[in-house]
């Protein structure tokens, strides 16, 4: 009886439970779908969900199949990295070991950017945009355009350049050539004109 209690007690050990890795349930993509202009850039991410409620961005990224609804509007890399193509919507998605999460994308135009304004330069302009030239002396004027998006860019082609009509009155007291070369004939003042893309801007010239 002895012997039948001892392997009683030592033969129940095969009762103990095992542990299992958590199994994935699914992922998804960052960053969310959204509005973006065309151009727009965006490296996207896959991450994955687990049984236990763990997540981790998915490393594995040769095994992550990227795809695009419509290429003509956002196009999608093996990578992640998306591209804005033309105005549209399309769907976004990413596939991972038979799970799949899609991203609805919607690409929108920027407004043209057109010329706001005309700046003119030259070595020894002062504010408030004035230029001093003495009698035959000559100075190389430029252009910069001042665009809708705020930003600047010269303007070296396609500008015409003049003595602002409005300050004939004045007298013809500089020449200004097609080029924008400035010269002083006789004292007084006018304004040099540019004008690019259907926007003018003056300087003031006085000559001393």
């Amino acid at each position: 009886m002895a012997v039948a209690l001892i392997l009683q007690c030592c033969g129940g050990g095969g009762g103990g439970g095992s542990s299992s890795s958590p199994t994935l349930m699914s992922i998804f993509m960052t960053p969310l779908g959204g509005r973006y202009p065309v151009g727009a850039t965006q490296l996207y991410y896959a991450t994955e969900q687990f049984s236990d409620g763990s997540s981790a961005i998915i490393g594995d990224i040769q095994n992550i199949t990227w795809a695009s609804s419509d290429p003509s509007v956002i196009t999608i890399d093996a990578k992640g990295f998306s591209t804005c193509v033309a105005p549209g919507q399309a769907i976004l998605s990413a596939t991972y070991e038979g799970k799949t999460w899609q991203e609805t994308i919607t690409v929108y135009a920027l407004p043209p950017v057109t010329v706001t304004g005309v700046t003119i330069s030259a070595p020894g302009v002062t504010w408030p945009n004035s230029l001093g030239l003495a009698v035959g002396q000559c100075v190389q004027l430029s252009a910069s355009a001042n665009l809708s998006d705020g930003t600047t860019e010269p303007a070296t082609a396609n500008v015409t350049w003049e003595i602002d009509p409005s300050s004939l009155y004045l007298g013809n007291n500089i020449t200004v050539s097609s080029t924008g070369l400035v010269c002083g004939v006789k004292i007084g003042l006018n304004n040099a004109m540019a004008t690019y893309e259907g926007i003018s801007g003056t300087l003031q010239v006085n000559v001393l």
